[in-house]
């Protein structure tokens, strides 16, 4: 093509020459027509071979330009099924995650809780046993005074003297008084010992209606259990750790966004085993010299009232289960377990080195 271009030019340009030259003939038109006939289509494929690939490269560059200002939505209209699909993808690993860490520390720490349940149970069987050895003491005291006692009753007949049978009466007394004191303090006792294994079965019942509590590993719970939390009573402990354990499963389950029914299941669970601890002291509390039972039984019921107040809003839609929720649990639990609890450990370890009376 470009061999043919440059040989029709050339021949334009000699004829053209030629022409210029030549002296005034009869034909001299000739040579003017063959020189415009080479050098027509010498520009013709001048344009073929220049001008018309420039024009296509123009329009395939105003046509890439086009492509290029299409909207957005359009252009992310060809590559948004793939995008959603892998969103979903991603999100449904998200939530398998997620579950499957729940179910695991659901898993691993409620035989932590079950370990609390065991130790709180072995501290029950403790206190009877306890209680049984004080009653047993007392009635070995009873039997040596009814020792000493009968000989005398035996001895005095038709004619003993006044002043001896003025003697063996008053011994006959006491030791009518005595049996009197001891029968009461053994029937106080039992009703302790059932009341306490009553709260123990209670609390430990509870836990095989209820989902699992769970106990956090430290450096995940928000609340941990550490000595200034001891009241020294294995029982009391007991209750504080499981107790602890359903504010860190709230905490977890706020953290990962749980529905409200989930929620509000651990809320009532925690409030459940509260109330169900608030009556184990309070049995305690009667049979003490603990000074501030009414105080004590007091802030208990202003809890317990919070609580329900709470819990009512939240059934009506007035109210969430939040980290405010949590924050106000913990700190109020931390604080009454430091605070009275604490101090009132002392008057429940006298009563129990006492014999309980």
């Amino acid at each position: 093509m470009r061999t043919t271009l440059f040989l029709l030019l050339a021949c334009g340009l000699l004829a053209g020459a030629a022409t210029a030259l030549a002296p005034a003939a009869p034909l001299d038109w000739i040579l003017p027509v063959l020189a415009l006939l080479p050098g027509g289509c010498g520009l013709i494929l001048l344009y073929r071979a220049v001008f018309a690939p420039a024009k296509a490269l123009e329009r395939d560059l105003r046509g890439l330009k086009e492509t290029a200002a299409l909207p957005c939505d359009a252009a992310y209209g060809l590559l948004r099924p793939v995008a959603d699909a892998a969103a979903g993808h991603a999100e449904l690993l998200r939530r398998e995650l997620a579950q499957a860490r729940w179910d695991a520390e659901e898993a691993t720490q409620s035989l932590e809780e079950w370990r609390e349940k065991y130790k709180l149970i072995q501290a029950g069987q403790q206190l009877i046993r306890e209680n049984l050895a004080a009653s047993a003491t007392r009635i070995h005291i009873l039997s040596d005074e009814l020792s000493r006692l009968l000989p005398s009753l035996a001895e005095s007949g038709p004619g003993a003297a006044p002043a001896g049978e003025e003697a063996l009466s008053r011994r006959a007394r006491g030791a009518d008084a005595l049996i009197t004191q001891f029968l009461k303090k053994f029937n106080s006792d039992l009703d302790f010992l059932n009341a306490c294994l009553a709260q123990v079965e209670k609390f430990t019942d509870m836990a095989q209606t209820e989902q699992p509590a769970v106990f956090r590993p430290s450096g995940d719970a928000i609340v941990t259990w550490s000595d200034s939390l001891s009241t020294g009573v294995p029982a009391v402990d007991g209750q504080h750790k499981l107790l602890l354990s359903y504010i860190n499963k709230l905490h977890r389950a706020i953290r990962d966004g749980r529905d409200e029914k989930t929620l509000l299941e651990v809320l009532d669970a925690l409030a459940g085993y509260a109330f169900t601890h608030f009556n184990t002291e309070e049995i305690f509390f009667s049979h003490s010299d603990y000074p501030d039972v009414e105080k004590h039984i007091r802030v208990h019921d202003q809890f317990k009232a919070k609580v329900v107040e709470f819990r009512d809003a939240v059934s009506d839609g007035k109210a969430n289960v939040d980290t405010e929720v949590l924050d106000f649990l913990k700190n109020w639990l931390i604080e009454h377990i430091q605070g009275m609890d604490v101090a009132f450990a002392p008057y429940l370890a006298k009563a129990s080195g006492d014999g309980r009376g």
